[in-house]
């Protein structure tokens, strides 16, 4: 049979007509929706996402976006200058995000926006953010509707425009049984630690910047924390260096926090101390502790809480690094580790070699967990003190600060305070020989070719057995 006869199969050549999207089944039409507000949520960064392009296209497609508003999360921002009481007028009865600042830096609202304000407040069944930042006839304007209940609050967000402001107690008063972030930013809440939080739903805590005038205890602050058994973020940072106001001694037994993963803290070590010694954090992955500067640093509880929090307690390499204006040791486990877990300590101090003493002090204390390290660099940043007198600072400094690293096989050193460190290892041949880094196999000393720092230790290199790279 000729090939020229033979019929094509159903279809084959044809061209199928276009499909448009009015050819879209509903669910569909979700799908795309719900994709769109994905895309749109990772542009806007937390704002809520326009629908309202949407529901303007017709009829069909306002019904499908306002028969699924919890799977589009459908919401309405409050935001500056925006009329709040003809936006409530005109669209359904969705959550309401009232968003005028909430973090340092932001502009508060203009007087005409505290009206605004003011009406959305009116409706605390509906509102699931709020982002502030207050001023005092605000603060004045919403005293009595923040007291009340809000049964759908997820996050709460409050930063200050004018200084020595202090949230008043009754603040945040009524049930939030869905609150899961609070971050306060330089303002006072002092009834902070007494409120209800009790329902176990927060899950991120932040204060940050605390006033002198809004001072908690530690033991207020651990009391309100062993009462939030979902918190998984936990940040504590004042505004200047407090110290305990009452020495207390270590309970027998600690509160555990079984859930959190990230704590932050910046004030005095007495103050960190004393806070540390009553909690557990068995999850813990990050830490950060910030000191300001002072003179002696005993950080014996700071070094055991690392210690009993098993993602911590083993770190196999260490970065020591230094600028103008503070000093930070960094601790992380192996790469290959499933979960990385990360300590950063770091002392706000200018003088060089009161920032070598300073952190000395803190690594004597954590010799346990300074043990497993490995690989140990130690760096200056670009605004580092290379430029000042350093090779004048007594080399024992640096001997104490290596002492606690038993387990050091790999030591890195960057130029700038390569004669500083390269002329304290040649006094360690003075020592008895194993006495400082006796794990020591390597060395390696970038931009130190050929200059008298990197040859006059040679003697300890051939004592120790130690190879040298630049």
């Amino acid at each position: 049979m000729p090939v020229a006869d033979v019929d094509p199969p159903t279809g084959f050549g044809c061209r199928r007509p276009d499909a448009t999207i009015e050819l879209l089944p509903d669910n569909v039409l979700l799908e795309i929706f719900n994709f769109y507000r994905i895309a749109d949520v990772l542009s806007l960064r937390g704002r809520p996402w326009k629908w309202q392009k949407l529901v303007h296209v017709c009829q069909r497609w306002r019904h499908v976006v306002f028969g699924s508003p919890l799977r589009l999360d459908l919401q309405l921002s409050c935001s500056y200058e925006t009329p709040v009481r003809k936006l409530l007028g005109c669209w359904p009865s969705l959550p309401l995000a009232v968003q005028y600042g909430g973090l340092p830096g932001l502009q508060p609202p203009a007087p005409e926006d505290e009206d605004n304000i003011v009406a959305a407040l009116q409706h605390p069944e509906r509102i699931w953010k709020i982002e502030l930042t207050v001023t005092n006839t605000l603060l004045e304007k919403i005293e009595l509707l923040m007291q009340q209940p809000f049964p759908i609050l997820s996050h709460l967000e409050i930063s200050q425009e004018e200084t020595g402001l202090a949230l008043p107690n009754s603040f945040l008063g009524g049930s939030t049984p869905r609150l899961h972030v609070i971050h306060l930013y330089d303002i006072a809440f002092p009834a902070l630690p007494r409120l209800p939080l009790s329902v176990n739903t927060l899950t991120s805590l932040g204060l940050v910047g605390i006033p002198s005038h809004g001072y908690f205890s530690p033991e207020a602050i651990v009391t309100c924390l062993s009462m939030l058994s979902q918190l998984q973020a936990f940040s504590i940072l004042f505004q200047s260096p407090i110290p305990c106001r009452e020495k207390s001694i270590p309970p027998l037994k600690r509160v555990i926090l079984p859930a959190l993963m990230s704590f932050g803290f910046r004030g005095s070590s007495e103050y960190l101390e004393d806070l540390v010694a009553k909690i557990d954090t068995p999850r813990l992955v990050h830490l950060s502790i910030r000191f300001f500067n002072q003179l002696i640093f005993e950080t014996l509880q700071l070094s055991q809480f690392i210690y009993r929090a098993k993602l911590l307690r083993s770190p196999s390499e260490a970065m020591v690094s230094s600028s103008r204006r503070r000093i930070a040791i960094t601790l992380t486990r192996p790469q290959g580790a499933v979960v990385r877990g990360r300590s950063h300590i770091e002392i706000s101090c200018k003088e060089f070699d009161w920032q070598v003493s300073s952190l000395a002090q803190i690594c004597d204390h954590a010799s346990p967990v300074l043990s497993y390290v490995e690989r140990l660099r130690v760096g200056a940043t670009a605004s580092s003190p290379s430029g000042r007198n350093d090779t004048d600072m007594d080399s024992a400094q640096w001997l104490e600060l290596f002492h606690p690293f038993s387990g050091v096989k790999d030591l890195g050193v960057t130029g700038s305070l390569g004669p500083t460190v390269t002329s304290a290892l040649q006094q360690i041949t003075e020592e008895p020989k194993f006495s400082v880094l006796p794990a020591l196999r390597h060395i390696h000393l970038e931009g130190l070719e050929g200059t008298q720092s990197s040859g006059s230790i040679e003697q300890f290199f051939a004592a120790r057995q130690i190879t040298i790279s630049s």
